[in-house]
């Protein structure tokens, strides 16, 4: 009995047929922060549940690296300066985040953030509140701040952190540059570094951009 044949496999390569073997994609930044993505996929993964502002493109942006991106270096400045802004998040005309401190200094615990908004002319603390955490180096404290609806976008927005106890006061200055936030239409020009974007209208080859060009605060 003679075996069934078999049909003949043939093999054909793309560039035969005029196409490229392989496509790249660049991907230029480091990634730091989560990529951007388009209302579509956001849609399709919140099955439509996400609020509509978090899928436009934010008024305000940061002008820093998130400091627990390099969690090493982070841990590390919170041992050494007691203290550390963590992460901070832009949503509309709000400024939340949250702080860490390192534990076993004092019982009694004061931390607020100190923002100015008219570049260090004038300046306003806010007390950050306590959250519970089940980490046992480190408490989390969060703040939530109002821009004032009389910002002058021609200015940047700045702050730094601090932590009081036993008479004693800890800052954290984002390493005497302040941290520092402007309006997405800031200078009307291109600056230097890297602007973060949060989840924006359209598709993007590269990760969440920062700049860098704060200025340290007189007081």
């Amino acid at each position: 009995m003679l075996p069934h044949s078999r049909p003949l496999k043939r093999v054909s390569f793309a560039d035969g047929k005029g196409l490229s073997l392989a496509h790249v994609r660049v991907v230029t930044e480091s990634p730091d922060e989560p990529p951007t993505l388009n209302p579509e996929i956001i849609l399709a993964l919140t099955r439509g549940e996400v609020d509509a502002d978090l899928r436009e493109v934010q008024p305000f942006k940061l002008c820093f690296s998130q400091p627990s991106s390099d969690y090493s270096a982070f841990i590390s400045r919170v041992n050494s300066g007691y203290v550390c802004v963590e992460s901070v998040l832009l949503r509309n005309v709000s400024v939340s985040g949250t702080v860490k401190v390192k534990k076993g200094i004092s019982m009694s615990k004061r931390v607020f953030v100190r923002f100015s908004f008219d570049e260090w002319v004038t300046y306003e603390d806010y007390e950050c509140s306590p959250v519970n955490d089940i980490e046992n180096e480190t408490d989390v404290f969060y703040f939530k701040v109002e821009i004032p609806s009389t910002f002058d976008t021609a200015k940047q927005i700045q702050f730094t952190v601090c932590f009081e106890c036993n008479g004693n006061q800890y800052w954290d200055d984002n390493n005497r540059r302040t941290y520092t936030i402007v309006s997405q239409n800031y200078g009307r020009v291109t600056h230097s570094g890297m602007s973060v974007r949060y989840l924006p209208e359209r598709n993007a080859d590269v990760w969440s951009e920062f700049s860098a060009s704060p200025t340290y605060p007189q007081w």
